[in-house]
C-alpha cells in the first residue's frame, strides 16, 4: 500500500500521457471492476468490453496485436518498483486499487457498459453485479443484472427475484414491483429451507 501511495502521481501520469487505446484498456477494465464482477476480467471479456470503446470500435480490425501492446505497456511496472496500472492475476487482468480509486472520481460506469457486462457474467456473478449498480443508484442496470442472475442455481433466484422488485420500487414502476414480489411469493414462500422463505 505505501508504494502505491507513494508512486500515484506517477501512475496517475502514465494514465493520463497513454494514448487513446491504452486508456481504453484501463477504462474497460476498471469499469469491469467497478460493475462488481468478483473476479478478473478474461483477454475475451475485455475484447467485448473494449467494442465499446470510441477508440477501438472505430477500429472493428484492429489486429490482436494492438490489445497485447497496450496490456503490456498497463502491466509493466513503473521504474524500480512493482506498481502497474493493471496486473494479471488468476487466468485475467485487474486493476491498482488507486486506478480504480481515481476513474471512480472521474465519472461512473457508462449505462452500456452496465449492460454488457450483465451479459458477460455468469448468472451467479450478476447478483453481484446488481448490487453494485443499485449502490451506484444505476436502477436500471441493478435490474437487468438481478434480471439475469435469476437464472442461477438456487439460493439466488430467490434473493435475485426479491432484489428485482426493491429495484423496479426505485424505477417507479409500481404494477411491475408488485408483481415482482408476487413472483416471489409464489415461488419461495412454501420452500422449504428457511432460507429462501425469509
Amino acid at each position: 500500500l505505501g508504494e502505491e501511495l507513494v508512486l500515484a502521481p506517477e501512475l496517475r501520469d502514465k494514465l493520463d500521457t497513454a494514448s487513446s487505446a491504452q486508456a481504453a484498456l484501463v477504462r474497460a477494465l476498471v469499469d469491469w471492476e467497478r460493475a462488481g464482477v468478483p473476479r478478473p476480467v478474461t483477454r475475451a471479456e475485455l475484447l467485448a468490453l473494449l467494442g465499446r470503446e470510441p477508440s477501438w470500435a472505430s477500429h472493428p480490425t484492429r489486429p490482436m496485436s494492438d490489445l497485447d501492446e497496450a496490456l503490456e505497456w498497463a502491466i509493466s511496472p513503473l521504474p524500480d518498483s512493482r506498481s502497474a496500472l493493471l496486473y494479471a492475476a488468476d487466468g485475467g487482468y485487474a486493476a491498482e486499487d488507486y486506478i480504480v480509486a481515481l476513474l471512480n472520481v472521474r465519472g461512473d460506469v457508462p449505462p452500456d457498459t452496465w449492460r454488457l457486462v450483465a451479459q458477460l457474467v455468469t448468472p451467479a456473478e450478476a447478483l453481484a453485479v446488481g448490487f453494485s449498480a443499485y449502490t451506484r443508484n444505476q436502477y436500471e442496470a441493478a435490474l437487468d443484472a438481478w434480471t439475469r442472475a435469476s437464472a442461477a442455481e438456487p439460493p439466488i433466484p430467490a434473493k435475485a427475484l426479491l432484489n428485482r422488485a426493491i429495484a423496479l420500487g426505485r424505477l417507479q414502476r409500481p404494477q411491475e414491483e408488485l408483481e415482482a414480489y408476487e413472483e416471489v411469493v409464489r415461488g419461495y414462500g412454501d420452500a422449504p429451507e428457511i432460507a429462501l422463505r425469509e
